[in-house]
């Protein structure tokens, strides 16, 4: 398994069947290091009691993770998974006879894992099932006076440790707030400061468009290339300026779909009208694969056309004399079927390490990609925005000197579905 189908593995997990593969990865070290403790001697349980023991704790691990699976946010089982843990760990201590043996880490694990997942009405009930087991875990064992020091400090610590997680919380709750408030007010400034420039750079564009026009009529060729560079320039200019301005848009939470039924064949007509430039550029072919009539599809035309343009574009940049292919199919894939936008190209294509990296903004492969290539970063950010807004997913697949595949999958809606 790659390292990034472990982590798509691990973020399709909630953070409740998390905790629930964390506890089997605890009952495994218990296991262990119970058996080690049998072998040697070192504790007096029967085996019957082991068996049952683990077995117990085991069966109701594996019914728990089902239960999540099936019922997901139930509030109760965090309650009572919390008892069953801590219920559990004392019974090991007892098991074991030694008030002091390292299963009491146990209880912090269960105090910490509590309060950072979970929040404080689970770290204060964890904290006091905590206090009043342990306390019948000494009463039932009557070694106090054997350790009165040793105990009395574990006990502290289950008061101590969860009012410090608690302060700790508050100031992570605080410095998230003012993380979130700073980049509100950055995505806003961009968003500003975007169509402040918007304004004057079409200005300029469109006066260097009505000069080169002029020149080209009075015959002045120097003039009407001079003109065509500052038009071009202004064109690049506005579409990074768009790109930051999308890019804030999404961060504040303020992109709105446009939904309307479009025909898929009259809108890769108007698609490969402004990648050809692009294609053209680098001496590569373009080619369209997808079938005649394939219909009508409830879609956002622009954020699907910005999407694919900013696919396409990217194969443009880093493809030279190669092939460049955009393929429109429709897949059945559990119980839902799929329009999906293929775009391939020949080019460099992007190393598996890479990938992880691939769609956060303002990143690109290597501090040269920049310089060689140009761009903000945020043409795949926003086209993975974009699309998971329609409810679909983007994916890719490269080999280094082979070229590199991105794949957009949408619903293939020809109707208007009940959710919109």
């Amino acid at each position: 398994m790659t390292l990034t189908s472990i982590n798509k593995f691990r973020k399709s997990l909630d953070t409740e069947m998390q905790q629930a593969l964390v506890r089997v990865a605890i009952l495994t070290w218990g296991l262990i290091f119970f058996s080690i403790g049998l072998h040697y001697d070192f504790y007096e349980i029967s085996t019957k009691n082991f068996i049952l023991y683990f077995g117990i704790f085991a069966s109701f691990s594996v019914i728990l993770a089902f239960s999540i699976r099936q019922w997901p946010n139930v509030n109760w089982r965090l309650y009572l998974t919390v008892t069953v843990d801590i219920v559990f760990i004392s019974l090991g201590l007892v098991f074991t006879g030694d008030n002091t043996s390292p299963f009491f880490i146990l209880y912090l694990w269960v105090l910490i894992s509590q309060a950072m997942r979970f929040g404080r009405k689970l770290l204060y009930a964890a904290q006091a099932v905590s206090f009043i087991c342990y306390g019948l875990v000494v009463l039932y064992s009557g070694n106090f006076t054997e350790h009165p020091i040793e105990i009395s400090f574990l006990l502290l610590s289950l008061i101590i440790v969860p009012l410090h997680l608690n302060k700790l919380l508050s100031l992570l709750h605080q410095a998230r707030m003012e993380a979130d408030a700073a980049n509100e007010t950055k995505s806003m400034f961009l968003a500003n400061m975007s169509h402040e420039l918007r304004t004057p750079l079409n200005a300029i564009i469109g006066y260097s468009e009505m000069l080169k026009d002029e020149a080209d009529s009075l015959g002045y060729e120097s003039y009407s290339k001079d003109l065509s560079k500052i038009s071009n320039a202004g064109h690049y200019l506005l579409v990074l300026i768009n790109s930051i301005l999308d890019f804030s848009k999404a961060e504040a939470g303020k992109t709105e779909l446009d939904y309307s039924f479009i025909n898929v064949n009259e809108l890769l007509v108007e698609i490969s009208e402004i990648i050809i430039p692009l294609v053209k550029k680098k001496n590569n072919i373009f080619t369209i694969n997808c079938p005649d009539n394939i219909g009508d599809f409830y879609l956002d035309k622009t954020k699907i056309t910005q999407a694919l343009f900013n696919l396409l574009s990217n194969s443009c940049k880093f493809t030279n004399k190669g092939e460049i292919d955009l393929t429109v199919y429709l897949e059945n894939k559990t119980d839902q079927q799929w329009l999906c936008f293929s775009v391939k190209d020949t080019g460099m294509g992007i190393p598996k390490e890479k990938f992880e990296i691939l769609f956060q903004p303002f990143t690109q492969m290597t501090a040269s990609t920049t310089r060689t290539h140009g761009g903000t970063g945020l043409g795949l950010t926003i086209s993975k925005h974009f699309v998971s807004l329609m409810k679909g997913t983007i994916e890719v697949e490269s080999t280094v000197g082979e070229g590199t595949t991105f794949t957009i999958k949408l619903p293939a809606n020809t109707e208007i579905p009940n959710d919109n």
